[in-house]
């Protein structure tokens, strides 16, 4: 495969298409356990994902919640409540959930018949924020918090100047390799519980290796670890390190049973998807962004008006 090949392989497969995804309905309470259990949320999830920038954690109910907290602000605490609803919390989630990633140290969940409360502790203090997520086909209710790592910001435009500087005196060409999905986004889902994002991340790491090895070539990730990255950040990062290629890396699932192998490639499309296969691949994966929580920018009709003429000139010089 070519460098314009891959190129615009990977155009189509991040030309962003946000879809509403429906809420579920609320689970019935079991019949004859009482008018209170009936009416009991349980905490099903509590999970936390580090990032080079930020933290986030994730609560997950068996029902829509509605929370009291600020929707963000700076503080070294955060408290959330629950009240007025009978929380129980499942056996799964520890009471206390020890992060200790020099962002967030620890939150301790306290529930009962009165409502919930989840208090945080930070390492230092810091800038975050609240935010709830709608259940999806496959997904609960959530509370999402994400936590702005002190520095984090400054010290990733460090690292990935450094990259593009080495890119400058070793007059190498550069590759940003991106594995898709990652934190709460795991992608498909294969026999076995194996997760897309968990395969493509070792892809991607042993791509850069080879290229690495390759005379005239560098290769970067984009993400080297489980976290979430939004579509657009993605791109911004193969930008800010001055990457001449950019690689996303994916693992499609397949609606036959034991029919998938081999490898699939994308060309860039004047028309758009050209059957429905294609065109539910492509919602699938440009809906990473309201997954991870991502509400979509003013910007974004501008942005993706100007993104489709350079794509259509790209594609009449190849």
């Amino acid at each position: 495969m070519n460098e314009r090949t891959i190129r615009h392989t990977i155009g189509f497969a991040l030309t962003i298409a946000c879809i509403a995804l429906p809420r579920p309905a609320c689970p019935e309470g079991r019949a004859g356990a009482g008018a209170a259990a009936s009416a009991s949320v349980t905490l099903t999830g509590l999970r936390s994902w580090s990032a080079p920038t930020s933290t986030r954690v994730v609560f997950a109910f068996s029902a829509p919640v509605s929370p009291v907290a600020p929707d963000s602000g700076w503080s070294h605490r955060l408290t959330i409540t629950l009240p007025g609803e009978s929380i129980v919390r499942a056996t799964s989630v520890p009471a206390v959930l020890r992060v200790g990633d020099g962002v967030v140290d620890s939150v301790v969940v306290d529930s009962g018949a009165d409502g919930g409360r989840f208090q945080f502790t930070f390492a230092d203090t810091t800038r975050f924020r609240v935010f709830p997520m709608p259940g999806e086909p496959d997904k609960p209710f959530r509370i999402v918090v994400d936590v702005v790592k002190p520095g984090g910001s400054a010290a990733q435009n460090a690292k990935l100047a450094g990259i593009a500087a080495v890119k400058r005196q070793q007059r190498v060409r550069l590759v940003a390799v991106d594995p898709g999905h990652g934190g709460e986004d795991v992608g498909a889902r294969g026999p076995r519980g194996v997760l897309e994002k968990n395969v493509v991340l070792g892809v991607a790491r042993a791509l850069v290796t080879a290229l690495n090895d390759t005379p005239g070539i560098k290769a970067a990730l984009t993400r080297d670890g489980d976290y979430f990255i939004a579509l657009r950040e993605r791109y911004h990062v193969a930008e800010r390190m001055k990457a001449d290629l950019f690689i996303s890396i994916h693992a499609n699932s397949s609606r036959r049973r034991g029919s998938g192998s081999g490898t699939e490639v994308y060309f860039l499309s004047l028309r758009g998807a050209s059957d429905q296969a294609t065109h539910d691949l492509a919602e699938t994966e440009n809906a990473a962004d309201l997954i991870g929580g991502m509400s979509s920018q003013p910007e974004d009709d501008l942005v993706s008006i100007l993104y489709d003429v350079k794509c259509s000139s790209a594609l009449h010089q190849s």
